[in-house]
Order: C-alpha cells, then structure tokens, then sequence
C-alpha cells in the first residue's frame, strides 16, 4: 500500500512525503504470458522450460490448473498456443531455426491492448542470440505509448532470464531485455541461469529466478518535480522507484494535483491520500 501526505508550501511548491508499506496486500487477477526463445541453440532446454518448469512457478503462486497461459515460442517463425496450466507438460516445443523476436514483440503487444484493464505478468528466456535485436529493441521502445494510446491502465511484471547453453555464449542482452521497459513494479534485472553440464540443476536456479523477485513500488506522475531531497533516490523522467517500508519527500511544483500520483500504474487510493498541516523539521532530512 502507498500512501500521500502533502504539505501546500505556497509559492515554493508542494512538499509530498510518500511512503510505501512492507504489508502491500494489493492483490490483481493475473494474465500470465511466457516468451520462449525456440531457436537451435536453446536445445531441450526450451521444452524443459515449458513442460517442467512454468508449471512448477505457477502452481509455486497458487495459480488454477485451469488458469490460461499465453504461450509464445520465437525462433525463425513466431508460435502462439494457449494453453492452461495443467496442459504445459504436455506441450510439444521444439528447438530449431534462427532468433527473431520481432514476431513474438507484436504478439506481446496484440495480448496487452485486447485485455487493457488486466493485469499481466510476462516471462521472457533466451540465452540471448537474437538476430533481429536492434529492430526488436525499437518496436519494444513504441510498446509504452502504443498501450496507452491503446486504453491500457493495468500494470504489467516483467521477469527475465538469460540461459548460458554453451561455452562460448556471450551475447549482448539489450535485445532479450526489451520488455523490461513495460514493468510496473521497478525490478528489471535480468537473471542468468547456467544450463551446460548434464549434472546441472538448472532447472531448480530456474524456478528460484523467477520466484525469488525484488519488490519494489514504483510511483509515477506527470507533474513536474523541481527538487529531490537529499539522500532519496534519483528522481528520472517523472518515475520514482521506492522500497518496500521506505519513505521519499519529493517537492512538486504549485497547484500540481496530489491525486495524479500513481503507484504501479494504479491511482492511489483518495482516503490515502491526506494533506497535512505541520511540517515538522525531521521530515524533511
């Protein structure tokens, strides 16, 4: 839970404290989407991923059998299969062909815009060998404006995992990072999983990356700030990344609307926020 308290400072602006709570119990009814890299180099690795290990993360979060997942398989060609919970481990995936992700990017987005007021939570793998990254990169930069102009308000988690499949892989990750930039919640990391070697339990390390994420509110407005405080976090392009139980003072300019602050793209709630009337000295150190 965020909440606001604001003080009118006149003509110097308006000062707002705000705090994020370690007790967020903000629940949304989750559409889930799994990007898959099916290309050759990912070997079995991509049918594992699909048939043993997804089931196991989404029945980790108390997902339904009967819950849909949108399944998303990029190689040469792009694949689309919907698929519940309970069928993943039945799925037949195969690894051939080249990795172009262009393809599984406007899949992506077509998912997003037909349900704009759902909430998503998007898994992304690849060992990163993506062939058309710089494309992919600038149709994932127009996906945030595409998604609004589109009516979407419902926040999104993006999860992504890089596997190492061999020796020799070193690839440059920008590409397989792209849908980072349509996470509401601030925690973007890519995660590495070490696939080579038969003894490898990358399966386990698999499951862990994506069970294990950092929370993070993340506030935003399209209100000017003029001042960030000292000793808070950077303040960039109007998105404030605040920790769970921490608290940031950020000074808006005059007349801006408390009630345009959103927090993981939600409003937040008007009885949270309160304008207060002393401002008291430790409040703002």
């Amino acid at each position: 839970m965020t909440t606001l308290t604001y003080y009118d400072l006149d003509q110097l602006g308006i000062f707002a404290e705000i705090s994020a709570s370690k007790h967020d119990k903000t629940e949304y009814n989750w559409g889930d989407i799994a990007v898959i890299d099916a290309s050759g180099s990912m070997k079995k690795i991509t049918q594992a991923i699909v048939t043993q290990c997804l089931p196991r993360v989404y029945r980790s979060i108390n997902v339904k059998p009967a819950h849909i997942i949108h399944l998303i398989g990029f190689e040469t060609k792009t694949h689309y299969l919907r698929s519940t919970v309970s069928e993943l481990s039945n799925v037949d995936i195969s690894s051939n062909g080249a990795t172009y992700m262009e393809g599984a990017l406007r899949q992506v987005e077509k998912i997003l815009k037909e349900s704009p007021g759902t909430a998503f939570r998007i898994v992304v793998v690849s060992d990163g060998q993506i062939k058309d990254a710089g494309r992919s990169i600038r149709i994932a930069k127009q996906m945030p404006k595409a998604l609004m102009d589109a009516g979407r308000s419902a926040p999104i988690q993006v999860a992504q995992v890089r596997m190492i499949t061999h020796d020799k892989s070193d690839p440059d990750t920008l590409a397989l990072s792209c849908l980072g930039i349509l996470d509401s919640f601030g925690d973007i990391a890519i995660r590495t999983v070490d696939a080579r070697g038969k003894d490898s339990n990358w399966t386990d390390l698999f499951c862990w990356s994506l069970l294990k994420r950092k929370k993070v509110n993340v506030v935003t407005t399209d209100a000017p700030s003029i001042l960030q405080l000292p000793g808070t976090p950077p303040v960039t392009n109007t998105i404030i990344k605040i920790g769970k139980s921490q608290d940031m003072g950020i000074l808006f300019a005059p007349g801006t609307d408390m009630n345009s602050i959103k927090s993981n793209n939600y409003p937040i709630l008007p009885s949270n926020v309160n304008k207060g009337f002393n401002l008291q000295e430790k409040t703002l150190r």
